[in-house]
């Protein structure tokens, strides 16, 4: 059975987004003026480690093939909803922590479902190291 997107952002976007899963980025037809638009769902049933792996390499991979062209990332979100219907709270780490505490420098702007459009205050950077290794602080 296919999935379902309860929410398809590509409608909202002012240029044709770049998807992810398995992640790759499209052609130089995709990278517009107003530069490369990055889409990545996050499925119910994918976790914290799997999502942020998948984000890091679509970025890696637009890094690679555009450089210097502006990213914009949207995120959307499946599920992870807590009984406050809340993020759960990898979901929260990942828009929080990781999007915008490590992610955001090699982005130009971040659209995440947590209801915001962050801004990169800074240059967009284009030294994404080659790869993302997660720890758990909390694992000894």
């Amino acid at each position: 059975m296919p999935r379902k997107i309860t929410r398809d952002l590509r409608k909202e976007l002012p240029f044709r987004p770049l998807q992810s899963g398995p992640p790759s980025v499209g052609s130089e037809e995709t990278a517009g003026s107003s530069g490369v638009g990055l889409y990545h769902v996050v499925y119910a049933n994918e976790g914290f480690d799997l999502a942020a792996q998948a984000i890091f390499s679509l970025v890696k991979d637009a890094v690679r093939k555009f450089p210097g062209k502006p990213r914009h990332l949207y995120l959307d979100i499946e599920g992870h909803r807590n009984e406050n219907n809340g993020f759960d709270n990898d979901m929260f780490e990942l828009q929080q922590e990781f999007c915008i505490g490590f992610l955001l420098p090699w982005l130009t702007t971040l659209y995440i479902p947590l209801g915001a459009k962050i801004i990169n205050p800074g240059e967009q950077r284009e030294d994404l190291p080659e790869a993302l290794l997660i720890t758990n602080p909390h694992v000894e």
